[in-house]
């Protein structure tokens, strides 16, 4: 097996070359997203350094592993996104046996929620894939990368709240925001309020004892030897 610098040197020196070299940036901006999955990791260099720098974990797949990787790939096809949920799905464009729209369709469904892509979304190839990518996930960050390609980061959309989407649902919140501040004197609650509590909900609420009634308790929670002299 040649030496990973080897490896990386030819391949940045190689005008053919068909998949896109990392750079700091792009790494860095990876690693902010926590633990990484590749489908169709091809020679292995973008997880090599992932893994060399240390900072998050990553696990890569490839249909078939190349025995000139530069670091362990794991034998695996695109439904393998769909076991790795909880981290970023890192899709890199030229994998030769890699299908992008197979590969985000299982991480979707399974419940994936950060996906990283390298290459060129106007791809006319990736037309399928770009649909189901626009539909489902909003951009976060891009990072150029050498070439003309960018790394791009997705993150899925939060599905509309209910009723939120409506003119009924924001008048169904008004209208229970009015409920539970207005007493219902129609109705009113079971349990009457307590003396001297007066102000329910930042309304006014009568109150429920007669005048005598109210006077006699509040004299019986006056402090012994204090006079009360009536005005009446």
């Amino acid at each position: 097996m040649e030496s990973f610098l080897a490896v990386v040197a030819w391949r940045a020196l190689d005008a053919a070359a068909s998949r896109p070299l990392p750079t700091d940036d792009a790494l860095a901006t990876l690693e902010l997203h926590g633990a990484v999955c590749e489908i169709g990791a091809e020679d292995g260099v973008w997880g090599a350094l992932l893994r060399k720098r240390g900072l998050v974990h990553c696990v890569c797949y490839a249909r078939e592993p190349r025995e000139d990787a530069v670091t362990h790939v794991l034998p695996g096809d695109e439904n393998m996104a769909a076991h790795h949920t909880d981290r970023t799905l890192l899709l890199v464009r030229g994998g030769k046996k890699l299908d992008e729209h197979e590969a985000l369709n299982a991480f979707t469904k399974a419940g994936g929620k950060l996906m990283a892509h390298v290459g060129d979304l106007h791809a006319p190839d990736l037309a399928s894939f770009t649909t189901l990518l626009f539909d489902a996930f909003e951009k976060q960050v891009t990072v150029a990368l050498p070439g003309g390609d960018r790394l791009t980061i997705w993150k899925r959309k939060q599905p509309a709240a209910s009723g939120s989407a409506t003119g009924y649902g924001v008048l169904d919140v008004r209208l229970e925001l009015v409920d539970m501040e207005a007493p219902d004197w129609a109705n009113p609650p079971k349990d009457p309020p307590k003396p001297f509590e007066p102000v329910i909900g930042g309304r006014t609420v009568k109150p429920t004892m007669s005048r005598e009634a109210m006077r006699k308790a509040f004299e019986e929670r006056l402090p012994d030897g204090f006079v009360h002299e009536s005005g009446d």
